[in-house]
């Protein structure tokens, strides 16, 4: 599932899969798999090589997974 930027989404901090798999405690090929489950949504990056994360969705599904010691956003990643 992807999402289409809309105008509030452009100035929302956005994370790589590798960031986003460091904060779910996950490799990156699991943060794809929660896509395509529907469980975390992303936006293709602008040359089409990778996608990129919301990262307070990311926090919030690191939250649902248990995963309590995840950085704040903007934190060190």
């Amino acid at each position: 599932m992807t999402d289409q930027p809309g105008p509030e989404q452009h100035d929302a901090p956005r994370l790589t899969t590798r960031q986003a798999a460091e904060l779910l405690g996950v490799k990156p090929e699991t943060v794809y798999a929660y896509v395509s489950r529907g469980q975390l949504s992303s936006v293709r990056t602008a040359g089409g090589r990778g996608s990129t994360f919301d990262a307070e969705e990311v926090r919030a599904l690191a939250r649902r997974s248990g995963r309590r010691d995840a950085p704040p956003v903007g934190g060190d990643l």
